[in-house]
Parts: C-alpha cells; structure tokens; sequence
C-alpha cells in the first residue's frame, strides 16, 4: 500500500475542501483568461476537478492537461473526465512537476494551486512550469503559507506549537510567502501578487481538512511536542467552540501570476 506523507490530503478531504476554496477557484479561474483553443497545464491536478471546469472555457477546441504524482488521483481524475464527456481534449497523467513531460513552449497557461507546500525545490518546478509555456502565456501559482493558520482557543501556548508544527512538518508549509521571491528568479514578466483569506467556522470541516488534525494527534504524541495533557486541553477547547456554534480558524493562501515574454536564457 503507497505510504503517503505528512499533509497528504485524501479523496474525501479534497471534495470538502473544494466547497471551502469555491471563490479561491473562481478569481483563479478569471486571472487566467482562458479561451477556446488554449491549451492549459495544471500541476498537482488532483481528482481533476479543476481541469473539468477550464475543460469548458476552452472548449473541444483546446487542450488540459493535468498533472500528478498520485496514481490513484490520476485514475481518480480520468473517470471523472471521462463521466463528463470531457475525456477527448483532458488528459491526466502520472508525471512530476520537476519534469513536465511537454516540449518548452507548449502551453498557453500553466497553473498550480496548493502543490508547492509539498515540494522541496519550489524555483525548479516553477522553472519547469516557466519552460513549458508560450512567450505570452500566463503562469499562476496559489499556496499556503500555514504560519498565518490561527485558531481561537485560550489554549494559546499549545495553539501556537501545533502551528509551527504542521508548517515545519510538511516539505514547505511556508511556500506561500516565498512565492513571490520564486517568480522574481525567472523569465516572468508583470508579476503580481494576492493574498486569499480561507477561513473555517466548523471544527469537523477544520480537522478533515486543515491537514486532518485526526492525524496530528499521533505525531504530535510521536514527537513530543504537545503533552497528553495539553493535546487534550486543545482539542476539548476546539470541541467547546464547536458546540457553541463559535469554532473560528484562518489561513491565508498567496497567489502570484507572471507573463513569460521570453524565453529564459
């Protein structure tokens, strides 16, 4: 069975955090300025939800490809095209993003939503997602920079570490920030930069998708970074809030674009 790593997000988590990031897609979608014939890249596809949805802005006449490193995803992602009737111009497929296995140049757009947290050499996959576009074409990066997660508890102390855990846990919980220094490397041109509020008022919601706070309990035992005491204290002061219709927890999510001009020397 593949073993996968921490902050790994599963099937079910990733449909119910689609309902959370819903506007986050939509202003993605509109930054992008797809057409009929483009043709688009989506690293870190997923279950493909994202490509059936620009599968329609571009029509028969255009092309998505997305891209994972997760073969059940991938097949996951093919059904779905398939179910749709979307399947003759999507393709999903299992490739990584630090080679795209696409001539330079060959897309008109590239984008990645929430994969390079999980990437260690973030400049590499967005010079690969920099090769593989058009001079002219758009490249759009979104992701998380999980120091800003903060959740109301009086458990402050506690709150704080289990923070600073789940960003040094994962391969680049602070990818969010470092986005903008990534982009100033490359060929990319007008680059701008955003920041998107996430914000949970429901703990279940919260702990199935807040890299499955289910999970953390182990590794934050494991570790030792929270005493058995203090882990309960948390979590009963999340379960309280939940009760009293009162749970809150935000996070920011950064999203940069650049224009390829040129192709990078």
């Amino acid at each position: 069975m593949l073993k996968h790593p921490f902050g790994y997000v599963d099937a079910p988590a990733q449909q119910r955090l689609a309902s959370l990031t819903a506007n986050l897609k939509e202003h993605i979608l509109s930054t992008l300025r797809l057409r009929p014939y483009h043709r688009v890249l989506d690293a870190g596809c997923g279950l493909g939800a994202d490509t059936i949805t620009m599968a329609r802005l571009v029509t028969a006449r255009g092309l998505v490809v997305g891209i994972d490193n997760d073969p059940a995803m991938v097949q996951k992602a093919r059904i779905s095209a398939r179910r749709v009737g979307v399947n003759k111009w999507v393709r999903h497929e299992l490739a990584d993003v630090h080679s795209i296995p696409y001539a330079s140049c060959f897309f008109d757009a590239c984008r990645s939503e929430r994969l390079f947290q999980h990437v260690r050499d973030g400049l590499g996959a967005l010079k690969e997602l920099v090769r593989v576009t058009k001079p002219g074409g758009r490249v759009l990066v979104a992701d998380t920079d999980w120091c800003t997660l903060s959740i109301d508890t009086p458990e402050k102390d506690a709150e704080r570490q289990l923070v600073r855990f789940i960003a040094d846990s994962l391969p680049n919980g602070r990818a969010g920030r470092e986005l903008l220094g990534l982009f100033r490397q490359t060929a990319l041109e007008d680059v701008r930069v955003s920041a998107w509020p996430l914000v949970w008022t429901q703990y279940d919601l919260f702990r199935h998708t807040s890299f499955a706070i289910r999970s953390l309990n182990t590794h934050l035992a494991e570790r030792g970074v929270l005493s058995t005491a203090q882990l309960s204290r948390l979590t009963a002061s999340f379960r309280r809030a939940e009760r009293g219709h009162a749970f809150f927890a935000s996070g920011t999510i950064v999203i940069v674009t650049g224009l390829k001009r040129h192709l990078p020397s």
